[in-house]
């Protein structure tokens, strides 16, 4: 798992994982860290995988989560960076985004740095 600290006033992590239990044991540390009232935003590209896997991960997904951003396969990079960004300013200040599946740890990085210089939470 890997944070993105960019000046945004809540949690960002990255994680590629699609293995059910790794997903599970993931959401319940980022519960524990999380204040009581805090929110779990959680964007989960699509890659090819059978059936039965894939509900099982938007099971437990949305079983932990405020909102599930879903990237179909296939999805264009603009497309997921959409639905990054649409959690991002979702988020407040006790809350976490998780976004999960291969993505671009710099593209991430950008979009939480934009969000934090236009909402005036940077440096």
């Amino acid at each position: 798992m890997e944070r993105i600290q960019e000046g945004q006033p809540f949690a960002v992590f990255m994680e590629c994982t699609d293995s059910p239990a790794r997903l599970e044991k993931l959401f319940r540390h980022i519960r524990k860290i999380l204040p009581e009232d805090g929110r779990i935003f959680s964007v989960v590209s699509g890659t090819q995988r059978k059936k039965a896997l894939e509900e099982k991960l938007e099971q437990i997904t949305e079983r932990y989560c405020e909102t599930v951003y879903f990237a179909p396969y296939g999805s264009s990079d603009e497309s997921r960076q959409q639905m990054i960004e649409k959690a991002l300013r979702r988020a407040d200040f006790q809350d976490c985004v998780l976004i999960l599946g291969r993505q671009n740890g710099a593209t991430v990085r950008e979009a939480a740095r934009q969000l934090a210089y236009e909402l005036d939470f940077g440096e």
